[in-house]
């Protein structure tokens, strides 16, 4: 009688480690049609189905690259999670494809899920990622280092010394933060430096997305970042007093040991103050590009302490006028779906920006993309910051849209409780549609074709 007991706590255990597989084909579904919100939470409910979920995804795959493009980033992210020799033989078979759309993804997959048999093999082959044209995939490979070899050989600091002086802040991030885990704490006055930035491009919060990674990683590293805020200017006197108290215990834990000198890439700078026209182009498949053109006839490449480029007198306000005039033809700001390819020009005066996306073959079409011979003008509009148009997002509604507009304009959104009245913006927007005082009514109306009502939580009273 009392090994009955036992027997059964050991059948139920059994039981309930058993994937439930009667949902695989909803989830693999979801994982690759499904909304923004719904894909990564569906690929992730995948892996703990095994080897059925594995073979089924290999079955997609059967036609190489363009099939596992076809199945989005979202699932190619979890591939490395199934700890699966086929699955990761595609992702770096998609790596050596430089025209595949979700090489960040793919390199992502891998360097999160290190095989440690195959130490040596995947060390050689995330060495050669070091010096990838796309920055998501430099910075995968510094975490690999980090994954795949907690106690490092000589060479190994070399070569991410290296990497602290790379073009892209996020990659100079990640091995600092890879440096300092494994014992050289100098790496954390570039973490430091980064919160002195006060940089940015035309409306892209260059510094302030650097101030919070930084912020981040130096709270885990030293255990305090002494009340720094990012929403703060860089010189606001609490920052300033932050940045001093971190300095000093970066270097009281630095000792005796030598502190190297930043690179002129890694120093803080402030903000373009003569900037004119900007080009942003931004690719999953050919990296990022920054330029900027300012009204000293200098051209600025990148971001954060850009390396700057001598013009011929007058080449700024030839190009200005140029564009002026190409932009006057056109009717709308934002043109073409989300997905990979984003090309984006910044007028400084008057306030224009022309977004111009570049939809996807394959990827893009399953998404509902026009195909890649379509026109810029046959294009279907979206309203939403350029800066968050990659990855076959769908352009955001209500609260959101409003966030996001806010957002590409440079302000800060007002957060307002649910029972809360009207802004004097929401009422000067009620007046304009001929609302009046004591009615109720909405901000935008919804596409019932029964009659027009409030959408929910959207009430408005006076």
């Amino acid at each position: 009688m009392g090994m009955l007991p036992l027997l059964c706590v050991t059948l139920l255990a059994g039981a309930a480690q058993e994937p439930d597989l009667s949902r695989l084909d909803v989830f693999l579904d979801k994982a690759v049609h499904g909304s923004a919100v719904i894909r990564p939470q569906a690929a992730a409910r995948l892996v703990p189905m095994g080897k059925p979920a594995a073979d089924r995804i290999l079955a997609l795959c059967a036609d190489g690259p363009p099939a596992i493009a076809a199945l989005g980033s979202e699932l190619v992210e979890v591939f490395g999670a199934f700890q699966d020799t086929r699955l990761r033989e595609l992702l770096w078979q998609c790596l050596e494809d430089r025209d595949f759309p979700w090489r960040p993804a793919a390199a992502r997959s891998l360097a999160s899920n290190p095989l440690v048999d195959g130490r040596e093999t995947e060390t050689r082959a995330f060495h050669a990622l070091l010096s990838d044209p796309i920055a998501p995939v430099r910075m995968a490979a510094v975490q690999a280092f980090a994954n795949l070899h907690p106690e490092p050989l000589p060479q190994m600091r070399v070569e991410l010394r290296a990497m602290l002086s790379d073009p892209s802040d996020f990659v100079r991030r990640a091995a600092a933060v890879t440096l300092v885990n494994w014992g050289e704490p100098e790496a954390l006055l570039w973490l430091i430096e980064d919160l002195r930035r006060s940089d940015t491009f035309f409306e892209r919060w260059s510094a302030k997305n650097a101030a919070y990674e930084s912020r981040r990683a130096l709270s885990k590293l030293l255990g305090d970042t002494f009340g720094y805020d990012p929403e703060l200017p860089a010189d606001a006197p609490t920052n300033v007093a932050a940045v001093s108290a971190l300095d000093r215990a970066a270097r009281a834990r630095i000792g005796d040991r030598p502190v190297p000198e930043l690179p002129e890439v890694a120093r803080a700078s402030g903000p373009v103050t003569d900037a004119v026209l900007g080009l942003e182009l931004v690719s999953c498949r050919r990296g990022e590009h920054y330029l900027c053109w300012t009204s000293s006839d200098e051209l600025l490449v990148g971001l954060g302490n850009p390396a700057r480029v001598a013009l011929p007198e007058g080449t700024t306000a030839r190009l200005l006028a140029l564009a002026l005039e190409e932009v006057a033809k056109v009717e709308k700001p934002y043109y073409g779906v989300p997905g990979c390819d984003l090309e984006a020009l910044r007028i400084a005066d008057p306030p224009r920006a022309l977004t111009l996306v570049d939809p996807l073959e394959g990827p893009g079409e399953r998404r509902g993309a026009a195909p890649r011979s379509a026109r810029a003008s046959d294009a279907r509009p979206h309203r939403l910051d350029p800066s968050r148009a990659r990855g076959g997002r769908p352009a955001p509604r209500g609260p959101a849209r409003r966030r996001a507009r806010d957002h590409g304009r440079g302000r800060r959104p007002v957060a307002r409780s649910p029972r809360e009245g009207p802004s004097t913006r929401s009422m000067g927007r009620l007046r304009a549609r001929g609302a009046r005082p004591g009615r109720r009514s909405c901000s935008r109306r919804t596409r019932s074709p029964r009659r027009l009502r409030c959408p929910s939580g959207e009430r408005r009273r006076a």
